[in-house]
Order: structure tokens, then sequence, then C-alpha cells
């Protein structure tokens, strides 16, 4: 996947928070936007498609939530064939789910 840097990386909004495992976890949490303490549970890097958190070896996933609608998590890698929540690309400053270009985080800049 083109686009994305090699290593770790923060993925940051445009208010400058990032994307931060909560509470931090070496299991599945929540993700949300926080101010940047440069920890390992902000940490992520690229593998094919997955964004990998640097401290739970989790990934970035969507999850749907019936009375919510779809949230950001982090979970236990799946398998490609299972994956069409996990896999993500970053084209021009958005990262979007590969399986659906219709969700994506919008003016996130990696």
């Amino acid at each position: 996947m083109a686009g994305f840097p090699h290593g770790w990386f923060f993925i940051t909004s445009t208010n400058g928070h990032v994307l931060t495992i909560t509470p931090i976890s070496f299991q599945a949490s929540r993700i949300e936007l926080r101010p940047n303490v440069e920890g390992d549970h902000q940490l992520w890097s690229h593998d094919d498609g997955y964004l990998v958190n640097k401290l739970s070896g989790c990934v970035l996933a969507i999850k749907n939530q019936p009375s919510k609608g779809q949230c950001l998590t982090s979970v236990m890698r799946e398998p490609l064939e299972n994956a069409e929540h996990q896999r993500w690309e970053f084209n021009t400053n958005c990262l979007t789910l590969i399986s659906n270009h219709d969700w994506s985080l919008p003016q996130k800049m990696v």
C-alpha cells in the first residue's frame, strides 16, 4: 500500500490530537483522539493494509454498534479473507477502508 510511511508513526488529526488506544491495553480497546504524549499506545505501523498498534499489536478496525453506528476500535488481526473491516489505505491525507471507500477518516495526516 503506497502512501504510508515506513516504521512507526502517529495518525494525527488537524487539531494535533492522535489516534490513541484507550484504555492502554494489550487487548482489544476503543480508539479515541487524544493529545499526543508520544506513547507506544499512540504509535502505528502499516503491514499489508493493517494498521498495527505498537503497544498492543492489535489492528485498527471499524466496529458496528447497532444503536450508535460505527466506531473505531483495536482488535486482534483477522485473516485476509475476514479482514474487510481492518484493512486501510492512505491517499490524499485520508485513511480509507480498502473494502469500502465510503468509510474514511478525512483530513487525517500520517
